[in-house]
């Protein structure tokens, strides 16, 4: 008894709740301003709750977690993240108020995402969500949180963070929704340190984050200078005004700054046939050179 009356850690109540006998998940939404450290804090305590869950489930903390089961920012990659969920792993949606916007409640992408949400609780998963502020992330997702952290004091020289935890409590008939703090074994939990993340796994998440910013601010930017030009229009009339070329170069800088070939076409509003029939033109173009000529077979003479 004395031993269960201890302060649990944080990656072990998650973990011990996900490979418990309830067939239970946590859906973990984190709040803090640009700068506080939210980012670093998901993903260390995504890396320890992996930890605890291979020395409950067996193997190591990487058959949980790893940056394959991160979704920054990107709205594609976060449709990616959520369809392909396995089992006890851990998420992910890092400052995902950009791809799952309360302004676009009304959109079937997020109606979709929804969806989803609501119904892969048996998949018993971790799932993470940061925000600068909890209603840029849509309605359905903040209200139906099982956790609601807050960053609260920043220690970096030290190499540690702190944030406040909540369980949220919803008032059905007054629809209220309290944020107590969390109870654990009779004792109440207001304050949690979280420890920087593994090197190594910091420097895979800066290095997908500096790509997926970049991508998405050339994408915001082609959107603005579309609709300045009087492009932009929701009959889609503004991506009708481009030409099959134009629409090649555009899909090709993505796959440069490292999309697939569907994700860059999807972007570009250009078709993968398309694509592949008029790259090597539109490459040879934007090299200033002429286009290789097509080498045919010589048709065999039939006896």
């Amino acid at each position: 008894m004395r031993r269960e009356l201890q302060p649990k850690k944080l990656s072990v109540y998650f973990a011990e709740t996900v490979t418990g006998d309830y067939n239970q998940d946590i859906s973990f939404l984190l709040v803090g301003k640009k700068g506080q450290g939210k980012s670093y804090a998901q993903l260390s305590i995504a890396y320890h709750t992996a930890k605890a869950i291979a020395e409950i489930q067996g193997g190591t903390w990487s058959d949980y977690f790893g940056m394959e089961n991160v979704a920054i920012v990107d709205p594609l990659r976060a449709v990616e993240v959520i369809t392909n969920a396995q089992k006890n792993n851990v998420y992910i949606y890092d400052d995902i108020g950009v791809g799952w916007n309360a302004r676009d409640f009304a959109k079937e992408d997020n109606k979709s995402k929804n969806d989803i949400f609501q119904i892969n609780r048996v998949d018993n998963t971790v799932q993470m969500f940061s925000v600068p502020n909890q209603f840029l992330l849509d309605k359905v997702p903040r209200s139906l949180v099982s956790h609601y952290g807050e960053m609260d004091q920043q220690f970096f020289k030290f190499g540690f963070t702190t944030l406040k935890l909540f369980e949220p409590r919803t008032l059905f008939r007054e629809g209220k929704q309290l944020q107590p703090y969390l109870f654990v074994n009779r004792q109440k939990f207001i304050k949690y340190v979280i420890p920087a993340p593994p090197d190594e796994l910091r420097k895979e998440y800066d290095k997908e984050r500096a790509r997926i910013t970049k991508l998405l601010i050339q994408q915001r930017k082609e959107m603005m200078t579309r609709k300045a030009e009087g492009g932009a229009s929701s009959t889609g009339i503004g991506r009708n005004r481009y030409s099959a070329k134009e629409k090649v170069a555009r899909a090709l800088e993505y796959v440069n700054l490292g999309e697939s070939v569907r994700s860059a076409c999807f972007r570009a509003g250009c078709p993968e046939s398309t694509f592949f029939r008029k790259r090597r033109e539109v490459e040879s173009e934007l090299n200033n050179r002429p286009t290789p000529p097509r080498t045919h077979k010589p048709k065999m003479a039939v006896p």
